[in-house]
């Protein structure tokens, strides 16, 4: 008896429904800046009128933006119409980012807000990174290094340490080419713009390491990872070493001259060669397996064949160390660091791999000493310039 009553109910609701509209938002598809479209559904009728008038507004916008186009090649400039974008990242800073991003919590005396002027002196206090003497590094010497094979500290460096970052990332494909993506002009001084000499004025190397365990059952070669990021600049030795002509420097203008879709097997014997010095060992206690791990990699040289990528700017060069393609072994013993990093300092360098007496003796590209970089709090995410 109900139901008669209950099918009318319903079609009067239904009959009200349809004279009110259901809207949402949809998700911009790009990102110039203009609102998003309104996507009403509605009584059929209400919908033809919006839809006519949201097809006149579109043609407006259509004819007001072909018209803007035709002025700007009858003016000569067929540069597309700007939009907003995105300030770069400034090389270096991602202490002093991270620092400004845990001042909101920080309280000073009686509860004021802790002062950000002071953020700049607390995050140059407290980088982790400072230069050393090349020294520290011994590396190939002639004569006849392939019968000798004789190492000597290296005699100085063609590039200085000038900045660090520490970037963290979803994927490694964010933290490539570097370089590209952050502004450098802070490193630089007025007039030392562009290459010198075949050289960059400033030599990238970013040490992407993953943050998720290796597997043998899994190909995995990408995924949720950091970003140490070294800037170093060419300082005097190179630029004298250039001018000398001299061996390391020859090797080093080959190196960046070369395609950078090269192979390791093209390059050789002139390949790149990462350097790792665990200086403060004695002072931790890292157990028997992770002891001999050390002891048996400890300051030598290594060269991540295949593994790296190789990118080209206005004035710098960067190199791009994929430590996520590194076999099995090498990540084991790397991830199994993972909770040392605060506690670790390293002595880091990294030199063009020299053979012949014309060639000897090597000489660092550059080096630093990073201390207590904890990789997993320190990195900050890497913004996007649009």
């Amino acid at each position: 008896e109900r139901r008669p009553t209950m099918e009318n109910e319903n079609k009067s609701a239904g009959t009200h429904q349809e004279d009110r509209m259901s809207v949402y938002i949809s998700e911009p598809e790009h990102t110039s800046g203009r609102p998003t479209d309104l996507h009403v559904s509605a009584k059929p009728k209400v919908s033809e009128k919006l839809g006519e008038e949201d097809l006149e507004g579109r043609e407006q916008r259509a004819s007001s933006a072909n018209e803007r186009s035709k002025r700007c090649s009858e003016d000569g400039d067929s540069k597309p119409i700007e939009t907003k974008r995105v300030k770069k990242f400034c090389a270096g800073s991602s202490q002093h980012v991270k620092l400004m991003s845990l001042l909101p919590a920080i309280r000073w005396g009686e509860g004021k807000s802790f002062p950000k002027e002071a953020a700049g002196l607390i995050s140059e206090y407290h980088r982790k990174w400072e230069p050393i003497d090349p020294s520290i590094f011994r590396l190939r010497c002639g004569p006849n290094y392939r019968i000798n094979g004789l190492k000597k500290p290296s005699v100085g460096s063609f590039y200085d340490i000038v900045a660090l970052d520490s970037f963290h990332a979803p994927t490694k494909k964010e933290l490539t080419d570097v370089g590209n993506k952050v502004d450098l002009s802070g490193l630089l001084d007025e007039g030392e713009e562009g290459w010198v000499g075949g050289l960059p004025r400033l030599w990238i190397v970013v040490m992407q390491i993953p943050n998720y365990a290796p597997s043998l059952l899994s190909s995995k070669y990408d995924g949720d990872g950091f970003g140490v990021v070294f800037y170093f600049k060419l300082n005097q030795t190179g630029l004298d070493a250039i001018e000398k002509k001299e061996g390391a420097a020859r090797i080093t203008q080959k190196f960046v001259s070369q395609p950078l879709d090269i192979s390791d097997a093209a390059r050789t014997p002139h390949l790149w060669k990462n350097i790792v010095r665990l200086a403060n060992e004695t002072d931790l206690n890292l157990g028997y397996i992770l002891s001999g791990y050390v002891k048996k990699y400890n300051a030598k040289p290594f060269l991540s064949r295949n593994c790296k990528t190789y990118h080209r700017g206005p004035a710098h060069f960067e190199v791009d160390v994929d430590i996520h393609r590194f076999n099995y072994v090498s990540r084991q013993g790397m991830y199994s660091f993972r909770d040392w990093t605060k506690d670790l300092t390293l002595e880091v360098a990294f030199v063009i791999q020299c053979q012949e007496d014309d060639e000897l003796p090597e000489k660092l590209l550059g080096c630093a000493r990073v201390t207590g970089m904890d990789a997993r709090y320190d990195g900050v995410p890497l913004p996007r310039a649009q």
